[in-house]
């Protein structure tokens, strides 16, 4: 799916290498099977890389997050983050679907 949706070899090299990304790509399936346009799943991936960084899940990988730090982590987003969260969804499970 990551090829789908960005078109630069680079960007999409950083989106399979990096942390959690067998759950990032499961959590992006099931908004393309809502419907979700593919901007809005190019919006979802971005913001789950920043909660990546955001975690520091690299440097941790064997770590369990909270939900209360993945939630601080969401509110860390840029605002344009919000506009990435699907309808009807809360703008937290952004992040605690996947990484929670």
């Amino acid at each position: 799916m990551f090829r789908q949706l960005f078109k630069r070899s680079q960007v999409v090299d950083r989106y399979v290498s990096s942390p959690l990304s067998k759950e990032r790509l499961q959590y992006l399936a099931h908004w393309a099977e809502q419907g979700a346009r593919n901007e809005t799943l190019e919006k979802i991936a971005r913001c789950q890389l920043v909660l990546v960084d955001l975690l520091d899940i690299e440097s941790h990988p064997n770590r369990s997050f909270t939900v209360k730090e993945v939630e601080a982590a969401v509110d860390r987003l840029p605002k344009q983050a919000e506009m990435a969260t699907p309808l009807n969804t809360p703008r937290h499970s952004l992040g605690t679907q996947w990484a929670g």
